[in-house]
């Protein structure tokens, strides 16, 4: 039985509704939630859900139907030590006007741990969801941690914030632990913003040649990405050498979407060419710290500007701004750098393709060669004073049918099931 309050929001001139169990005045896993949003016809109002402090929630793995696999027997492992029979949840299902907290302030601290599962956060319509777009949602104070293929999967517009979120032990079974698949040709103006906000991407790991070879990867350029006052720390994607993909790739992002990086830190990670790595869009970044986290070929972001840049595998270097990782908006920055306007009198990169056109998908190719580098000068023409604008030389930009440095098109999740897992080692 689910008790429901209603809070006054002025600013959108609605209720939102509060959901809490009878008695617990908490939820305790995702099926109350996932119940409840079935019997919700309409997704327009806002609806809030408090997620009991200090609680393990064990996704489900899906059949080939995608319905959820329950357990018939007991199962142990490190956070079930008195051999208790675990209750599986369903993936977070994903609506519009959707705001997931982790207790009642929605805080990290409040120990709310995601284990496990195929999809941990479904943002697709593959499980019955009918909604086109997953606008205005946020999710605060959880864990995620070990899911089998992803812990987010979203193909639909919309705009989704994860606040005080840590995403951590991805390693020998994830295929990319967040994917942002969305793309419509016949929908050019429209895309899906994902924003982190304060938080911590840790201890993970590439697994082998089936995997996605970055953290965080951007299918399409309708894919835009933000990160705000967020850690990426001792995450390893070159944990197999032996694979040549982890050598010449092993990113921590990849994307084909316009990317904004905002006192954002990166601390004693693994990777092959960079840390990050942007084909064909934009690149805001300002504040950026690295420590111990180079690639072998840019010490921070590589940015491609167009296919014949790829293949010769020479692309525009970006390197941090930050000597240390501080969280703390500068005295000199008017407004947060990843608004659309703003000015500021710190170094800040802003780089962008020269000509409108964009890609709809990664480039595949063989990589080789050393960095090229950037042309660096000041520019007028941007909404930021005294910063500097990488401005790219070649004017041809990837055709619509090229991606991914991962090789091959991100498939339906229960399509992987076929799939083996693979350490690589062999």
């Amino acid at each position: 039985m689910v008790a429901v309050y209603y809070w006054w929001l002025p600013s959108c001139f609605f209720l939102t509704a509060v959901f809490r169990v009878h008695g617990q005045g908490c939820i305790k896993d995702f099926q109350e939630i996932h119940d409840q949003e079935a019997s919700i016809v309409d997704s327009i109002r806002p609806r809030r859900y408090i997620v009991c402090p200090n609680i393990i929630i064990h996704i489900g793995e899906l059949d080939f139907n995608n319905h959820l696999h329950f357990p018939t027997t007991s199962k142990r492992d490190e956070s079930n030590t008195q051999n208790e029979l675990i209750i599986y949840n369903p993936p977070l299902p994903l609506r519009p006007n959707m705001n997931i907290r982790c207790g009642d302030d929605g805080v990290i601290n409040n120990n709310c741990v995601i284990t496990g599962g195929h999809l941990q956060v479904d943002g697709t319509s593959m499980r019955g969801i009918t909604e086109s777009s997953v606008n205005n949602i946020i999710i605060e104070g959880f864990i995620f941690e070990k899911a089998t293929k992803s812990s987010l999967l979203v193909d639909k517009p919309g705009t989704i914030v994860f606040k005080n979120c840590e995403w951590r032990n991805f390693k020998h079974s994830s295929i990319v632990p967040i994917m942002m698949d969305y793309y419509d040709s016949l929908n050019p103006s429209k895309e899906l913003v994902l924003k982190f906000q304060d938080c911590v991407f840790r201890d993970n790991q590439y697994f082998g040649k089936e995997a996605y070879s970055a953290l965080i990867f951007g299918n399409s350029d309708q894919n835009r990405l933000i990160l705000v006052t967020t850690t990426f720390e001792n995450n390893n994607m070159m944990w197999n050498k032996t694979n040549t993909k982890t050598e010449r790739n092993g990113f921590l992002i990849q994307t084909l979407g316009p990317t904004c990086i905002d006192r954002t830190c990166f601390i004693n990670n693994l990777v092959g060419v960079s840390d990050v790595a942007i084909f064909g869009n934009s690149l805001v970044s300002s504040q950026a710290h690295l420590s111990n986290s180079s690639g072998n070929l840019c010490r921070f972001a590589s940015w491609f500007e167009n296919v014949k840049q790829f293949r010769s595998f020479k692309p525009t270097c970006i390197a941090a701004e930050e000597e240390r990782c501080n969280f703390d908006l500068s005295n000199d920055m008017a407004t947060n750098p990843c608004d659309n306007h703003f000015t500021s009198t710190i170094s800040t990169v802003v780089i962008g393709p020269s000509t409108a056109s964009s890609p709809s998908k990664a480039p595949t190719t063989n990589l080789t060669a050393p960095t090229q580098t950037p042309v660096t000068v000041e520019s007028s023409s941007t909404n930021i004073r005294g910063s500097s604008t990488i401005v790219p030389t070649d004017s041809t930009i990837f055709d619509d049918d090229p991606p991914s440095p991962s090789v091959h098109h991100y498939p339906p999740l229960d399509r992987r099931r076929h799939h083996q897992t693979d350490t690589g080692h062999g």
